[in-house]
């Protein structure tokens, strides 16, 4: 048996202890709780990681042309060399935005040429377009009679898109393209696209060859258009290569559309009325070519196309290429041997 004055002691040591755990366990002796690990807070100064930016929808951007040929700005060369601005257009085929656009010329843009805007930045989906407008300059992209030119190259792309490129080239006279030497140029053609132009074979097709048809008509009557009087040619004589215009219906350099030229194609004359050296009658082979430092190395007589019309049935019109200037052009038999120098239209 517990005595008295120890069980009042006894019970105050249990109240004290109760007490105590009471305080420990939020005041719910009967009842307590398993302890709580909190999550230690991040260290003072430090910056949480950021969020990964989702990677952009892929998308698919086009150009309009794949090569875009322009004319040197040189008027006082010729009046037909205006320099007219071009147009190459990408466009945003795909559904996403195109993004972060960049436009890069290599090798750069010659002197005085120049491309705007400098970049696309965004191009929107579905069908939004960039246009780069080329202002050309002076100078031209490859230098005169240079047969193996280098073209300028334009590459179009964005964050996420494909690589386009298109071939950029600024032309003047003597310039090598599409197999020729430049020596007409129309800049009146539609500004999305490349300019005219009429070039000479790199080389004649023939030291000594006669017009052909000595006592028949052709009718290759103009003056200024080749290509109808090679076709009149043709069709009348049949083709073959044993006659000037016939030599030029051949394959040359990869194409198969040369043909004569006509006399005031050829050069210069006041007989038959094809102008003079500083207001020619139409852009020629003397004027631009040979009188521009002989590009394409012509001299001599040459055949025309033309018919003479006092007797078109047995003369036709002669071009003497002169280095230096002194154009002539004379009447002559059809059945004498002469040069053939073929020309041919630029396709675009």
């Amino acid at each position: 048996m517990i005595r008295p004055g120890r069980q009042a002691l006894y019970g105050a040591i249990v109240l004290a202890l109760c007490l105590t755990l009471a305080a420990c366990s939020g005041g719910d002796y009967s009842s307590p709780t398993a302890a709580t690990v909190s999550t230690p807070a991040a260290p003072s100064g430090t910056t949480p990681a950021p969020t990964p930016t989702p990677t952009p929808t892929a998308t698919t951007v086009t150009a309009s042309v794949s090569s875009l040929t322009l004319s040197v700005n040189d008027p006082s060369l010729n009046a037909a060399l205006t320099g007219n601005p071009r147009q190459l257009t990408i466009t945003n085929t795909g559904t996403a935005d195109a993004l972060d656009v960049t436009v890069t010329m290599s090798p750069s843009l010659p002197a005085g040429t120049t491309v705007s805007p400098a970049s696309c930045a965004t191009i929107p989906a579905n069908g939004g377009t960039c246009v780069l407008t080329f202002t050309p300059g002076s100078t031209p992209t490859a230098a005169v009679g240079n047969t193996s030119p280098v073209p300028d190259v334009a590459s179009i792309v964005g964050s996420n898109t494909n690589t386009v490129t298109s071939e950029v080239a600024v032309v003047t006279y003597g310039n090598v393209y599409q197999s020729g030497y430049i020596f007409s140029v129309d800049d009146t053609t539609a500004t999305t696209g490349s300019i005219g132009a009429k070039v000479a074979a790199l080389t004649d097709q023939s030291t000594g060859i006669e017009w052909g048809g000595f006592g028949t008509l052709t009718n290759a009557s103009s003056l200024t258009d080749g290509a109808s009087n090679s076709t009149a040619i043709v069709t009348t004589l049949g083709t073959g290569t044993s006659y000037a215009a016939g030599l030029c219906s051949q394959s040359i350099g990869g194409y198969s559309d040369w043909y004569l030229p006509a006399i005031c194609e050829l050069g210069y004359g006041t007989n038959p009325s094809c102008g003079t050296s500083a207001s020619p009658l139409a852009q020629n082979l003397q004027s631009s070519l040979v009188d521009n430092g002989n590009v394409g190395a012509m001299s001599g007589y040459y055949w025309s196309s033309s018919e003479y019309s006092a007797s078109p049935q047995n003369i036709a019109w002669l071009q003497y290429a002169a280095t230096g200037g002194g154009s002539a052009q004379f009447d002559i038999l059809k059945l004498d041997a002469f040069k053939v120098r073929c020309v041919r239209a630029a396709t675009n």
